[in-house]
């Protein structure tokens, strides 16, 4: 046998070899793989509970979120129709009040005791004979029948 095919014989030898021993290590790597994303995937599910329960809370933060915010827009809504009352009441507490000085007023003004073109006249809240120089006594509290000072 010529030594040349001896050679040719012995490289095809050596390429098989190196060709077994590469699909060897293919198939051992992609075992190693599949065995890797089984791990990982075993590592997902033992996770994926403790996302459930992070979602479940997440969800259960978001309704406790709405409900204070609806209770919010509804203590709101209160709020303004006790401010439009309150608003309402004291416009007619302060026209009754216009109406109560004015009642006053007039009573000062019939008063002959009360001398309500004085410059020290102080309107009708005031008590008392203020510049009156009719009675000759300054430190009267109203008029002597006492008929408009509750």
């Amino acid at each position: 046998m010529p030594a040349w095919l001896k050679w040719v014989i012995i490289a095809i030898v050596v390429i098989a070899i190196i060709a077994i021993i590469a699909v060897a290590a293919a198939k051992k790597n992609k075992e190693r793989k599949r065995d890797r994303a089984g791990a990982i995937r075993e590592d997902a599910a033992v996770a994926a509970t403790g996302v459930q329960k992070r979602e479940a809370h997440a969800a259960e933060t978001e309704a406790e979120a709405a409900a204070a915010r609806a209770e919010a827009d509804r203590k709101q809504a209160e709020a303004q129709r006790l401010a439009a009352e309150a608003e309402e009441r004291r416009r007619t507490a302060d026209s009754e009040r216009e109406q109560h000085d004015e009642q006053l007023l007039r009573a000062d003004k019939l008063d002959p005791n009360v001398n309500t073109r004085s410059n020290d006249y102080n309107g009708p809240q005031s008590t008392g004979t203020v510049g009156d120089t009719s009675s000759g006594d300054s430190t009267t509290d109203g008029p002597a029948d006492g008929s408009h000072r509750a």
